[in-house]
């Protein structure tokens, strides 16, 4: 959401991430940075983290005033696990609300669903 009264430096980030995701899938995670000041800025980074770790980033050598810029990643988890995936803005100078520069969500990673038949299983005859 845009500030009132529009800042002079302001960059907002957003992630779409999935809640759950199968072990073994792939998913497309899109980060998104959003220059909703009223001046164009040069060298924006941005990243994005899976617990911590850059899985990618970029510099944006110039995002204009109200355009955004966004980046894909395809992800494969190679383990179950609950995982911290975020977009991450660097605030630019000049920028001093900085609160929307990460977003942040939970990504669940099960394993795929156990089908056939075991042994001690009962079958109906």
């Amino acid at each position: 959401m845009s500030q009132w009264p529009p800042q002079e430096h302001e960059l907002n980030v957003s992630l779409t991430a999935p809640a759950y995701l199968q072990l073994g899938g792939s998913i497309w995670l899109n980060a998104t940075v959003k220059n909703e000041g009223l001046n164009n800025e040069t060298s924006v980074r941005l990243s994005l983290l899976i617990n911590s770790t850059t899985a990618n980033s970029t510099t944006i050598a110039l995002l204009r005033a109200g355009s955004s810029y966004t980046f894909t990643y395809l992800w494969t988890p190679t383990a179950k696990g609950t995982y911290n995936v975020t977009a991450y803005v660097e605030p630019v100078s000049g920028e001093t609300s900085i609160e929307n520069n990460q977003m942040t969500k939970i990504v669940t990673v099960s394993p795929p669903p156990e089908v056939g038949v075991k042994a001690g299983d009962w079958i109906k005859v």
